[in-house]
């Protein structure tokens, strides 16, 4: 049996960009795959993974089905899991059998060289796995139930994961000769009847990365999903399929405030479009971002308080701290002055662009002036803590709690 290795699907999550082409339209399985009932006498939280799951893939690039060929007892559970192809991975399609067990809920299933992948029911009746590898390389999917009957599970998996996401799109009106410009996006939704809490991602602006490159969170969004929320990622004017003029150059033709301000408008155009939705609790929208979408993120918050329950901020900056020039300190002490909710910040102490030193100020200054945010600095970030985003294992856990205490306010 070809050995399963998924070290690698957090390099392609680099900027959370769907790459295309990269997903197999084939996953397979068992030619004497059985799909039993559970035992009578099973309780309805095992009784409930009886089945298969697919329709989705690790972080979006590795598709996979998880079959639950019988359920006997909570610790007799019978595992088919498979993985499609991803060539640029070095991985190959391939099925391997496994016993699994039922924990708090939680379907436990041990892999090969000490992996392990745990699924959990999600609120909106679907399933959430973690998958964790070697090195402790983390993934995430959300998974449909598949009809249970063997010609509808061979034909599920006989088909390309169809994107999680679906588009998004924001009319924002400009004074002058530019007037309306769309801003495009990306918008995971939770299957439920209910206004969702949204979760609304801001984006890098990486140089390294071509301006019409569609950014999208995909290892970020299955984690949110799986706790419950919507998430919606645009992209601001000039960047992915989003219209107008780039207002991020880094050869500072402009401003470092009118930057700002044009990233901020973008912001608050998309947010105003999601409080309409009726998918959407206009109570709950939470912002996040990384790197320059992170310190969008607290000063939004700071300006729009009323608008937001939390904010999210992974190596929030602008500028490389050899650029700054005193932007960050004078920013985040006049945002903490005005900031009214609980922030989360996740820095990498090995951040290239900004040492713990210079985070630690920024943070200081804000607290002081009257801000709330938790810093919680992570010394081992492999690579730059710059790329802490890449690397779940490190901040599951504080997003985790922090998303947990923001429910229970």
């Amino acid at each position: 049996m070809t050995r399963l290795r998924f070290g690698l699907v957090a390099a392609f999550a680099l900027f959370g960009a769907m790459l295309p082409g990269l997903l197999s339209a084939q996953v397979p399985l068992p030619g004497d795959l059985a799909l039993a009932r559970p035992a009578r006498n099973l309780p309805p939280a095992a009784a409930f993974w009886a089945g298969a799951w697919g329709g989705d893939a690790w972080d979006g690039v590795l598709a996979h089905m998880l079959i639950v060929e019988s359920a006997e007892t909570a610790d007799r559970i019978s595992v088919v899991y498979a993985v499609g192809e991803n060539a640029k991975l070095g991985i190959k399609p391939a099925w391997t059998r496994h016993a699994g067990q039922i924990v708090d809920g939680a379907l436990i299933v041990k892999l090969s060289d000490n992996a392990e992948a745990r699924y959990w029911p999600t609120p909106d009746g679907r399933v959430f796995g973690r998958y964790q590898g070697r090195g402790g390389i983390v993934s995430f999917i959300v998974l449909d139930r598949i009809r249970h009957d063997l010609a509808a599970v061979q034909e599920a998996a006989a088909k390309k994961p169809a994107p999680l996401w679906e588009p998004l799109s924001v009319a924002l009106h400009l004074p002058g000769q530019e007037g309306r410009v769309l801003l495009k996006g990306s918008l995971y939704k939770q299957r439920s009847n209910r206004p969702a809490p949204t979760v609304v991602y801001s984006h890098g602006s990486s140089d390294n990365v071509a301006r019409k490159t569609v950014l999208r969170p995909e290892a970020m969004a299955r984690f949110l999903i799986g706790q419950g929320w919507t998430v919606a990622a645009p992209m601001r004017r000039g960047r992915g399929q989003s219209e107008g003029q780039h207002m991020e150059p880094s050869d500072r033709s402009i401003s470092s405030e009118r930057q700002l301000k044009a990233a901020l408008q973008d912001l608050d155009a998309t947010i105003g479009a999601l409080r309409r939705r009726p998918d959407v609790d206009a109570k709950r929208i939470l912002v996040m971002g990384q790197s320059r979408g992170g310190f969008l993120s607290v000063m939004y918050a700071a300006d729009k308080h009323e608008r937001v329950a939390g904010v999210v901020n992974f190596a929030g900056g602008w500028w490389a701290q050899n650029l700054d020039r005193g932007f960050h300190l004078k920013r985040f002490e006049q945002a903490g002055k005005n900031a009214r909710v609980p922030m989360l910040w996740l820095y990498g102490a090995n951040d290239h662009y900004y040492d713990a030193q210079h985070v630690r100020r920024n943070h200081q200054a804000f607290v002081e002036a009257g801000g709330k945010a938790e810093l919680v600095m992570i010394e081992r970030v492999q690579g730059s803590g710059h790329a802490l985003i890449q690397h779940p294992a490190l901040w599951e856990g504080p997003l985790a709690s922090y998303l947990g205490a923001l429910a229970n306010r």
